[in-house]
């Protein structure tokens, strides 16, 4: 017992005048905590070895599984928001549409008021639009602009109702061949004119090309061509919440219009004063907020002035005053992004 209490007085004289000193008083450990919350947060830890080192628990969030540091966890959902912002930004404006186009066409030929032949039948086939609408004003067209590529493509065998040429002309009725490709832009501009509607012009500019002929017993060919372009007005209303009610009114004015004619070595044959219209009604059902279900019908008309005369074989052949008259049906989908 002797000797422990003189350990006991030897540890206190070594010992603790330092453990006093370990100890501050109050206002230096206040000091101290306020330098420490105003400093960076710089981490002390000390490294790990690799033998002492343990990789970091997966976490769990409520939306998915991040593994690693769970600061990772906050920034996932963050990138794919912004990534979809982007994306869905970049994509703004831009709309899809495409469907089944059904179409009756009514062909025929004239001299002076005399039907010379004629052309009718139902054809088939598809269309697609890819467009473009802007949210910002520009003062220069004093409306938000747009663009608007379209095709439309139909063909099937319709009836051709002539007669050979003569003398002596016999009358001829058969089945024949028919395919009409049509492709174009609009460029123009829209603006609201009260909250349900909204108004819109544009210049149109396109090419149409008819394929004729080809009968069972025969090979004969013609094939009409011709850009244009024209103005363009219409309206979109809404009738109720998810239904819309349109007119689309144009003018087309052919560019460089012929019709080439197998006929022996074959001959190009230019056209005069060629010009038309069309006008369609589309009707659009919105199945969800960015899709509709549309239906539009149209009518269009060309009027085609005679060609100068085409010497083919030694004869002058020249292709008469004709006129064309389509009614159509587009039935399909669109989407907005």
């Amino acid at each position: 017992m002797k000797h422990f209490g003189l350990v006991i007085i030897v540890f206190s004289i070594v010992f603790f005048p330092s453990f006093c000193f370990a100890f501050p008083r109050q206002e230096i450990i206040d000091e101290a905590l306020t330098e420490q919350e105003n400093a960076p947060n710089i981490s002390t830890e000390i490294p790990q070895t690799h033998d002492q080192y343990q990789p970091p628990k997966p976490y769990l969030d409520e939306n998915k599984r991040f593994f690693g540091d769970p600061a990772k966890a906050e920034s996932g959902p963050r990138m794919s928001e912004k990534r979809k912002k982007i994306i869905d930004d970049a994509l703004s404006g831009f709309s899809i549409s495409g469907g089944y186009n059904l179409n009756h066409i009514h062909y025929s030929e004239w001299q002076n008021s005399r039907k010379l032949d004629e052309d009718i039948g139902y054809q088939d086939g598809f269309y697609a639009n890819f467009g473009y609408k802007s949210s910002h004003y520009l003062e220069i067209i004093k409306s938000r602009p747009f663009a608007n590529f379209y095709y439309k493509e139909y063909n099937n065998m319709i009836l051709y109702k002539g007669a050979t040429i003569g003398p002596p002309s016999i009358p001829v009725s058969m089945d024949e061949r028919s395919k009409i490709e049509i492709m174009g832009l609009k460029l123009g501009g829209y603006r609201d004119l009260y909250e349900k509607c909204e108004f819109f012009g544009y210049i149109d500019f396109g090419r149409r090309i008819w394929h004729r002929g080809e009968t069972k017993g025969s090979n004969y060919y013609e094939r009409y061509k011709w850009a244009y372009y024209g103005p363009g007005v219409g309206f979109n209303y809404k009738l109720l919440p998810k239904l819309s009610l349109g007119i689309d009114a144009k003018l087309m004015f052919g560019i460089s219009p012929e019709m080439w004619a197998d006929l022996y070595e074959g001959g190009t044959f230019r056209l005069h004063d060629v010009d038309g219209g069309e006008i369609s009604i589309p009707l659009k059902y919105y199945l969800l907020k960015n899709l509709s279900l549309d239906l539009t019908p149209y009518y269009t008309f060309w009027n085609i002035g005679e060609s100068d005369p085409v010497t083919i074989s030694g004869t002058a052949y020249v292709e008469p005053d004709s006129k064309t008259h389509e009614e159509g049906l587009l039935f399909g989908l669109s989407y907005i992004f």
